[in-house]
């Protein structure tokens, strides 16, 4: 509990000194907002569907299969197709702004002092399994962050403008996490399932606030990474 307190602290913290400063400009055009509206919540509706569906994938068991099809079609339909935009506007492009780059820096340093740290008081080692780590450090991270940055945020952006758009998205980021972790397994509501919520959405936007800042889908990835990587 401790643990989740303190990091829900620095989340905030970081997420205060991101948001310091302008803001570069979106690198894809505005389309009409009704467009906008609709394409954010067919996203929305795609992925509270998704874990209700079951579709073997490789090595993923129940529902992540379908998440990963369900995230690759949408990456290619509504951004590649729809949109045509290409992995530059996606956000496949190097960082824009290098302070936000070496805050970035201390994030990953923190998180990595983390992995090492905890395991150490509790005596257990060190372990990784291949196949479970390549996904939740891996795949996934780079699919939610092309989702939930790079296609939601974008468009939530046009709406409702570049701070709000990475507020909403990551509050939404959290509360799915907690709706696919917690509530649809009908887990008892307790302190630290609920600290885990909070903790969820505070990464969330402070993975937002790295992506508008950055307009570069890299820096939320390696945070988004080392996070799973510490758990």
């Amino acid at each position: 509990m401790v643990l989740r307190l303190i990091g829900i602290l620095f989340c905030a913290l970081f997420v205060l000194w991101v948001h310091a400063g302008e803001y570069p400009a979106a690198p894809v055009p505005r389309r009409r907002r009704s467009r906008e509206v609709a394409e954010s919540l067919l996203l929305v509706a795609g992925l509270l569907l998704v874990p209700h569906l079951e579709l073997q994938v490789f090595w993923l068991p129940n529902w992540l299969g379908m998440y990963l099809l369900y995230g690759l079609s949408a990456i290619v339909i509504l951004g590649v197709l729809v949109r045509r935009r290409t992995l530059l506007q996606l956000g496949l492009a190097w960082p824009k702004d290098r302070r936000v780059v070496g805050t970035v820096g201390w994030i990953l340093g923190m998180i990595a002092l983390s992995k090492i740290v905890d395991p150490l008081q509790v005596a257990a080692g060190h372990y990784l399994a291949v196949r479970r780590s390549l996904a939740a450090v891996v795949i996934f991270p780079m699919l939610e962050e092309a989702i939930f940055r790079g296609l939601l945020q974008t468009r939530l952006e046009a709406i409702m403008g570049t701070v709000r758009s990475w507020m909403v998205t990551g509050a939404f980021f959290g509360v799915y996490h907690y709706y696919v972790n917690h509530l649809l397994p009908v887990r008892p509501v307790t302190v630290e399932s609920a600290l885990s919520l909070v903790y969820l959405v505070a990464l969330g936007m402070l993975l937002g606030a790295i992506f508008a800042k950055t307009r570069s889908l890299l820096p939320p990835f390696l945070v988004h990474a080392l996070n799973n990587l510490a758990l």
